[in-house]
């Protein structure tokens, strides 16, 4: 019995340095978050916001900090499906045109799909995952183009939006390519 009291006055005697002060939780990222109104200026349809995904250690020591854009309740994203029936973001080439009746085939025949979205457009590493090259872009070119559904008290329209990135800040812009009323053929 006496060995153990003496055990247990030496452990509460000695102090305990694994969180110094007080607990605090450190933002290993920038946090993005603002609206962007591409199509409208006085109105926002997408939400440019910050990810962090990370160890699970607390706090984090390493990870990946991940740029993304989201639609607002009003918008949706074009989504199209691969040969596996996985789910894609329809991704428009350069030039391109999307007609009426072929996304109304594609959406009846399941090829196609207008859903909420939550994109990712730029991503680095933090903590022993940082690779000093800056922020990883999407593609090659830097940019992200889809098609989005906008639907308001006054119309709903199509458009084609493109995101642009860059290595230094990740996000660098979005812009509206073409908008049209749903029903009219999509060029851009």
């Amino acid at each position: 019995m006496r060995p153990l009291t003496i055990s247990f006055l030496l452990l509460l005697a000695t102090p305990l340095l694994a969180q110094p002060g007080e607990i605090f939780f450190q933002l290993p990222c920038p946090i993005l978050d603002r609206y962007l109104s591409p199509l409208d200026s006085t109105r926002a349809d997408l939400w440019l916001h910050t990810i962090v995904e990370g160890t699970e250690d607390v706090p984090s020591s390493a990870g990946h900090c991940i740029q993304a854009v989201g639609t607002r309740p009003h918008v949706q994203v074009l989504y199209g499906f691969d040969a596996r029936r996985n789910r894609d973001l329809l991704n428009p080439e350069r030039h391109g045109r999307l007609q009426p009746d072929s996304l109304a085939d594609g959406l009846a025949n399941g090829n196609f799909q207008w859903d909420r979205g939550d994109l990712r457009v730029a991503w680095q590493g933090y903590g022993n995952f940082f690779e000093g090259n800056g922020w990883t872009q999407p593609n090659e070119a830097g940019t992200l183009r889809m098609i989005l559904r906008v639907t308001t008290e006054e119309a709903v329209q199509l458009a084609v939006v493109q995101v642009a990135t860059n290595q230094a800040e990740g996000f660098a812009s979005v812009a509206a390519l073409k908008v049209v009323p749903e029903g009219d053929v999509l060029t851009w």
